[in-house]
């Protein structure tokens, strides 16, 4: 899957950028926050133009990561706190109206991270790592 274009800017899968997410709570109301590319629907006339996002967390309050959750090794030459984690079960379709294209991506993981993220995905959605489909 090559890149695509938003406004003039190259969206990559293993990119970060700082990406203005829908509160949970609220979905009329977004907040900027770290997110990883790993994929996007098709573009065209006629297609829905979303791309998918993994979000980024910090549990550098000593807190402790969750299921699914990868450390972000090095955090600090991307711009993240210590105890950074991307939160692999966490997909979300994002316009890329919502990307700041102006800013451009803060960074690009690793081939090898991708590739673990990717993996932790595929286990979330077939469940067979976590038990929910026959093996």
């Amino acid at each position: 899957m090559g890149p695509i274009s938003a406004s003039n800017a190259i969206i990559q899968i293993g990119q970060i950028w700082t990406i203005n997410y829908p509160y949970t709570s609220n979905p009329v109301e977004y907040k900027p926050r770290p997110g990883v590319i790993v994929g996007w629907t098709d573009f065209g006339p006629d297609e829905d133009e979303l791309v998918w996002v993994v979000s980024i967390t910090s549990h550098g309050d000593g807190g402790r990561s969750r299921k699914g959750e990868i450390k972000v090794e090095n955090p600090d030459q991307f711009g993240l706190t210590e105890g950074s984690y991307i939160r692999a079960r966490n997909i979300y379709s994002i316009s890329t109206d919502l990307f700041p294209t102006s800013i451009g991506p803060i960074g690009t993981l690793s081939d090898e991270l991708v590739v673990r993220i990717l993996k932790e995905i595929a286990k979330a959605i077939t469940g067979k790592k976590y038990g929910l489909l026959p093996r």
